[in-house]
């Protein structure tokens, strides 16, 4: 048998008390979680744990240019900023809107996501690219970045087209 005290110091129980009322406290806490995942998607919710939009990006690379493929799907195509640091990082953020029209008050089910993104992409170490002429073209939801490769990286904005 055990005793444990309690955080004044001066009362001691049982030692198989206090681990009733871990596992009591432990099945409260996780009951509550359960009603609470089972409601989050609930007609009305608030989902603060909502995935922010993220965009799925593919980087691949020939002999002399780099290919940075971005999936921005309802995105226009003023909304998206692409920039070249210069420490060897290219960042592709924007907005994504929530194009549902304020009559539709009731929402039924929540998969879609929206608001400002950002994602940053490191390039291969020691790989540098000709920042002046790097082209940024958006087609059918796709965001296509080709970076030739260079001797010296600078920062840059490049234009979406």
């Amino acid at each position: 048998m055990y005793f444990y005290a309690n955080a004044n110091g001066n009362h001691r129980s049982r030692g198989h008390d206090i681990f009733r009322e871990i596992e009591s406290i432990s099945k409260e806490i996780a009951g509550k979680l359960k009603v609470y995942f089972e409601n989050i998607d609930a007609p009305g919710a608030i989902n603060h744990l909502q995935k922010q939009f993220r965009p799925a990006v593919d980087v691949t690379q020939d002999v002399s240019t780099i290919y940075v493929r971005a999936e921005v799907p309802g995105v226009s195509k003023e909304d998206i900023s692409v920039i070249m640091k210069g420490n060897g990082k290219l960042e592709i953020s924007g907005v994504k809107t929530n194009v549902t029209p304020e009559s539709e008050t009731a929402l039924l089910k929540g998969g879609r996501r929206y608001g400002k993104f950002s994602h940053e992409i490191e390039l291969p170490e020691g790989t540098e690219v000709d920042a002046q002429n790097i082209t940024a073209e958006y087609t059918d939801g796709v965001l296509t970045i080709t970076l030739p490769k260079s001797s010296k990286a600078n920062g840059v904005t490049i234009s979406v087209v």
